[in-house]
């Protein structure tokens, strides 16, 4: 395995949902995939993602909610080891509490710091309110080509 990324429920939706960060969401987790890389997430990816699809179906229309289904499908087979967030909570609270993040974010945060590796996202107010206090957080805009290497 050659490198380990912890990934933030918005580069998982771009992967299903059309966003301007999509294509590079699909290199990054194909080059990850081959690379063998260690790709990990709080049990909370599936439900962010699951929620994500189903607005995202509901504006789509009829018919709508078999894709969701399968795109659900998809997301469970990724590669994805998953930390509860009941293992990851008062990491998560500190973190919130401390930094004025929303505690979703915060739970991405708690399971890179504790793993001692980079979260990858699309939320750019996320590295924004980060930046400067000892996150590593990356853009998925900034890493699209980077799954082997620091």
């Amino acid at each position: 395995m050659s490198f380990a990324w912890v990934l933030d429920a918005s580069v998982v939706v771009g992967l299903y949902v059309p966003q301007p960060w999509s294509d590079q969401a699909l290199t990054f987790l194909e080059a990850a995939i081959r690379s063998r890389a260690r790709l990990a997430a709080p049990d909370a990816l599936y439900y962010e993602t699951a929620g994500a699809l189903r607005k995202y179906a509901s504006a789509r229309g009829r018919g709508a909610p078999d894709a969701t289904l399968v795109d659900l499908a998809r997301l469970v087979d990724l590669p994805i080891e998953t930390t509860s967030c009941r293992d990851l909570t008062l990491e998560a609270a500190d973190i919130s509490l401390r930094h004025v993040i929303s505690t979703y974010d915060a739970f991405y945060l708690a399971l890179s710091a504790r793993l001692g590796v980079p979260l990858v996202t699309a939320d750019e107010r996320l590295v924004g309110a980060v930046a400067g206090k000892g996150f590593d957080v990356r853009n998925i805009a900034d890493v699209a080509g980077q799954t082997g290497r620091r």
